[in-house]
């Protein structure tokens, strides 16, 4: 009888606490990452200055752009087509749609849609370069501490469970072959 009890009582049989709490240590770190910003937050950081910072900067960039294409207005027809248009619309994309586009020559026109094309790419990709930029600043600024603290009491508190459980499951499989021999 007393070998029965030996051999369920094994160290195989029971979680690893120090694996269990590793590993909720990671689970911690990452939700530092993974867990949204809050509101809380943007306020404490000034994400409307960051955004108005970011969205002065774009124009910046697009001013740019489109001084480097009147540049090139004189020698290519495809950028002096898209300097007068986009002078004219508010957007870009409307470009495609006027007149002039549509009577313009075949080349002139695969010149424009690429020059619409570079033109929306970098406004959609600065807008979210700097949301991602923000975001990835602020979760860094996270305490890790905290983050790996609770992952740590969380994976240690399961390990801890998790082994009671098993110990009253072979505690009541005990009795019962107890009471199956008797």
């Amino acid at each position: 009888m007393s070998q029965l009890v030996v051999q369920n009582c094994n160290a195989e049989n029971r979680a690893n606490i120090f694996h269990y709490a590793i590993t909720g240590g990671l689970a911690g770190y990452a939700a530092k990452y993974a867990i949204p910003i809050t509101a809380k937050e943007k306020l404490e950081h000034n994400y409307t200055n960051y955004v108005k910072d970011a969205r002065e900067q774009l124009g910046e960039e697009l001013a740019a752009f489109k001084n480097a294409i009147k540049k090139d207005a004189k020698k290519d027809a495809a950028s002096r087509l898209f300097v007068d248009q986009f002078s004219k619309n508010k957007e870009c994309e409307q470009i495609l749609d006027t007149k002039a586009f549509k009577s313009a020559k075949k080349n002139v026109q695969e010149g424009v849609k690429l020059l619409v094309d570079q033109y929306s790419l970098l406004k959609a990709n600065s807008e979210k370069n700097a949301k991602i930029i923000f975001d990835s600043a602020i979760k860094g600024l996270r305490s890790t501490n905290a983050f790996l603290g609770v992952g740590i009491l969380a994976g240690t508190a399961l390990a801890l469970a998790k082994n009671a459980l098993d110990a009253n499951g072979r505690r009541l499989e005990q009795e019962r072959l107890l009471d199956s021999e008797a």
